[in-house]
């Protein structure tokens, strides 16, 4: 009967929270979208009252349409040349092997394919620049760890305000883990969390004169680091984590329903389908698909509206969609 019972308050529990989030979302949706809509039809009046000024005073309208219409075939023409140099950029990345896109020197210090049980994770150190302050290797050294996410690796360093940057300006000795875009055969989050442990070791064994070293995890990496630090306590200092939520179900009711998206709409199963009709293997591209899918409106038209304004280095930072095995993928995703 206690059985029963429990079962019964769970059920209740969950129905709860569904329908709760479901109602304050269709409120907020609707809300919005009321305004929104407002908002467009007084701008379109307003639109239209100008229109009638521009014609009572003398204006020719077809001449200002036609001179919008120019400027704008005008300036698709950088556009186009601006989407055709990032093409070029990708096409290039994908015949360099896809390698981090870190704005530092560096070089690789421990790969995870040589482990016992391998993995396409490697260890690298930061170069410092030529002309700039040396790092102290009795300080506490910086050890990030990049998600694999979907997207490529090198986001914790593709500028010099970000944490290699930081990290380097304070003289600490800097340590990337990143990864490679095709996994090892039967390469499991398992492997991947060991690797992050030798590597850590081998930073421990360059630096020992200095306080326990700082890990610092991006989104998944961020995961990755609260699993290496309760595996193995010993080998980390502090840890920092970034965007990486590590209670899905905090937070208000209804207020971000992609939270609840991934059990009311099937946990794990979409993965594991995928991974299943890739034959073992998941493209990360599904997993940037999602993040696209939480803006369409900047990522199907505001970032092209804007995309001549974009810097070299935000052209450069162009990185392909990863591959996971679907058994990595389970905890990954």
């Amino acid at each position: 009967m206690k059985d029963v019972t429990a079962e019964a308050e769970r059920l209740s529990t969950q129905s709860y929270l569904v329908t709760t989030g479901a109602t304050r979302q269709m409120s907020l949706f609707s809300d919005t979208h009321s305004k929104r809509m407002r908002k467009n039809a007084s701008d379109l009046q307003a639109i239209l009252s100008r229109l009638g000024e521009m014609q009572g005073n003398g204006q020719d309208l077809a001449q200002a349409w036609q001179d919008y219409v120019t400027d704008a075939a005008q300036g698709m023409i950088p556009t186009m040349d601006t989407l055709r140099e990032r093409g070029d950029i990708f096409v290039e990345h994908e015949a360099a092997g896809c390698p981090p896109v870190l704005i530092y020197d560096y070089y690789i210090i421990m790969d995870g394919a040589d482990l016992p049980r391998p993995c396409n994770y490697y260890l690298i150190k930061i170069v410092v620049a030529e002309g700039t302050s040396p790092t102290d290797p009795t300080k506490r050294p910086y050890v990030i760890i990049d998600p694999c996410a979907g997207h490529g690796t090198g986001i914790g360093g593709f500028k010099t305000d970000s944490q290699v940057g930081v990290a380097l300006k304070y003289g600490h000795p800097v340590y990337f883990i990143g990864f490679r875009r095709m996994p090892e055969k039967g390469q499991t989050f398992a492997h991947v969390t060991q690797a992050e442990a030798e590597f850590i070791r081998e930073v421990h064994r360059r630096h020992p004169e200095a306080p326990n070293l700082i890990v610092t995890g991006n989104c998944q990496g961020g995961w990755a680091t609260l699993i290496l630090a309760a595996i193995n306590p010993e080998l980390t200092g502090p840890i920092v984590l970034n965007g990486a939520p590590t209670d899905t179900w905090a937070g208000t009711i209804g207020d971000n329903p992609i939270r609840y998206n991934g059990g009311v709409l099937g946990g794990m199963i979409h993965p594991m389908m995928q991974g299943d009709l890739g034959n073992g293997v998941f493209d990360g591209a599904a997993i940037v698909g999602k993040f696209e899918e939480l803006n369409p409106a900047r990522n199907y038209f505001g970032k092209y509206a804007s995309i001549t304004t974009f810097t070299p280095r935000s052209i450069r930072n162009v990185s392909g969609s990863w591959i996971l095995n679907a058994d990595g993928a389970d905890i990954s995703s």
